[in-house]
């Protein structure tokens, strides 16, 4: 069961959106970040068990966020 996921997505609209949808599908708790420093601050603070990933962010590319965290 996915209880703890996190977006990354530079676009805030669409990250939100997500957040949002990924709530009303029963997922307790999601949270949001546009850079990759937030991503970094985000994955130290808690394990997700989901992640959205944006492959276009300004600072890290997700392809790096992802390799980051296999």
């Amino acid at each position: 069961m996915i209880r703890h996921a996190l977006v990354i997505d530079q676009v805030e609209r669409t990250g939100l959106a997500l957040a949002t949808f990924m709530r009303h599908a029963g997922i307790p708790r999601v949270d949001v970040t546009r850079s990759g420093h937030g991503f970094v601050e985000a994955v130290q603070r808690r394990r997700h068990d989901l992640l959205v990933v944006d492959i276009d962010t300004p600072e890290v590319t997700g392809l790096q966020m992802i390799d980051a965290v296999v």
